[in-house]
């Protein structure tokens, strides 16, 4: 079966390199699932599964605005030290946290740099602003009614 743009239940296995290393992958015989047509994934991958049969494999490039959008120099936010419970003892520049916002939805933190009296928080996803190259391979693909 072919995938079309709506009601097409996806399984795939996927790669997700930047600047030739790979940052994310599924594992052999561990596919993602979806279904098109309802905003469950990146853009760019539900756009190049379209058409796409079981068993077929493909690779491509997506931009910021087809994969994790582009850097929101808005989305970086400067906290004293003071003001977190622990006094930022133990974080140290790169780290990656996730937590949560008020409406429940789950963000990923990076510390981007730390001293004496501040932490720098950056709000961005980790790939924001990047372009990613993108391999995958069909599982399986049927129709959901």
């Amino acid at each position: 079966m072919k995938i079309t743009d709506q009601n097409t239940r996806v399984r795939l296995l996927y790669s997700l390199s930047l600047g030739g290393e790979v940052v994310e992958s599924t594992g052999p015989d561990e596919p993602i699932e979806f279904v098109t047509g309802r905003d469950e994934i990146l853009p760019a991958l539900e756009k190049r599964v379209i058409g796409l049969e079981p068993g077929a494999k493909a690779g491509f490039e997506a931009g910021p605005d087809e994969a994790f959008g582009p850097r929101d120099p808005d989305a970086v936010r400067v906290v004293d030290r003071n003001e977190l419970a622990d006094r930022g003892q133990g974080l140290e520049p790169g780290m990656v946290f996730r937590i949560r916002d008020d409406d429940g939805n789950s963000l990923v933190v990076i510390i981007a740099s730390i001293d004496d009296a501040t932490v720098v928080f950056d709000l961005n996803h980790p790939l924001a602003g990047a372009v990613v190259h993108i391999d995958l391979e069909i599982v399986a693909a049927e129709p959901v009614s």
